[in-house]
C-alpha cells in the first residue's frame, strides 16, 4: 500500500513520467500502469481523501485477493473437524475441496499445522503408553465387504474383525459373515493363534457379543467371553462408553 501512495504522490504532484516512477521505486512500468489505471477508475489523486486508511485502500485496489485472504485466514476449523470426522474422509479431501477453492492458500502442511493446534487447544488428551504384550484391541470395522458366493453368486457383507497389539501395532484381520458370538469368539481364537501369544488384557468396545451390560466401573461381560477369557488366562477390558480413543491406538489406527 505504501508503493501506491507513493505511485500517486509522484505521478499527481510531483509531475514524474510512468517511466521515472518505475525506475525510481524499482518497479516494472507496467506496475506502475496498473496502478494508475486502477486509481483512475476509482476516481482518486494525490492527495488521498481523508480517511484512506491501508486497509481500504488495499480493500479498494484488490477486492479479490482481500476477500481470498480473509477467507484463507479465518478457517472454520469446527466445520472442518466436522468433515474429517464423517465416514471415510481425510484431512486431505478437505484441504484439497479448501485449495480448488482458494489455490494460493495454505499448503497441505500448513493446513494440517493449522488444525492439529487448533485441535490441541480444544481438547485436552493424554499419551498413552503400549508395553509390550500389555493389551490387545479388537473390534469390527465400520467397513463392510461382499462377499460373493462362487455357485449362487448370492452377495453377503462380511463383517471385518480387526485385532491390534498395542505396543508394537502387529494387526491381524479377517472377514466374518456377522457380528454373532459365534463369529466374535472363533475371530479371537484365530487372532491369537496368528499372533501366536496372548496378551493380559483384551479391550474391547461394548458389542452385544462382548458385553451384556454397559458400565462405567463395572461392565457386565457375555458369560461365552467370559469364559474364554478364563480358558486364556487373560482379562476382557471393555472402552467406556462413546469413548472411543479408550480402543484407539497411538498410530491412529481406527478399528
Amino acid at each position: 500500500m505504501r508503493q501506491i501512495r507513493d505511485v500517486l504522490r509522484y505521478f499527481y504532484r510531483e509531475g514524474y513520467s510512468k517511466r521515472l516512477i518505475g525506475h525510481s521505486m524499482h518497479l516494472a512500468r507496467a506496475t506502475v500502469r496498473k496502478y494508475l489505471c486502477r486509481a483512475e477508475a476509482l476516481g482518486l489523486r494525490w492527495p488521498l481523501p481523508d480517511g484512506i486508511t491501508e486497509d481500504v485502500l488495499e480493500a479498494m485496489f484488490f477486492p479479490e485477493s482481500r476477500s481470498t485472504a480473509k477467507a484463507r485466514y479465518q478457517l472454520d476449523w469446527v466445520a472442518v473437524n466436522k468433515q474429517v470426522s464423517r465416514k471415510h474422509v481425510t484431512l486431505r479431501m478437505v484441504w484439497e475441496l479448501y485449495h480448488t477453492a482458494f489455490p494460493d492458500g495454505y499448503s497441505y502442511s500448513h493446513f494440517c499445522a493449522l488444525y492439529k493446534t487448533w485441535s490441541a487447544s480444544e481438547e485436552m488428551v493424554i499419551r498413552l503408553e503400549h508395553k509390550a504384550g500389555d493389551k490387545l484391541f479388537v473390534d469390527f470395522a465400520d467397513t463392510t465387504v461382499d462377499l460373493i458366493h462362487p455357485v449362487t453368486g448370492k452377495v453377503i457383507k462380511a463383517q471385518i474383525f480387526v485385532a491390534a497389539l498395542g505396543c508394537s501395532n502387529f494387526t491381524y484381520a479377517e472377514a466374518v459373515p456377522d457380528q454373532s458370538l459365534c463369529s466374535w469368539i472363533m475371530a479371537h481364537v484365530r487372532a491369537l493363534s496368528y499372533f501366536g501369544a496372548v496378551p493380559k488384557a483384551i479391550v474391547c468396545d461394548n458389542l452385544k457379543a462382548a458385553v451384556k451390560k454397559a458400565h462405567r466401573y463395572d461392565p457386565e461381560l457375555n458369560p461365552t467371553y467370559q469364559d474364554f477369557a478364563t480358558y486364556y488366562d487373560t482379562s476382557i477390558l471393555p472402552a467406556r462408553v462413546r469413548k472411543p480413543r479408550d480402543k484407539s491406538l497411538e498410530s491412529g489406527c481406527d478399528l
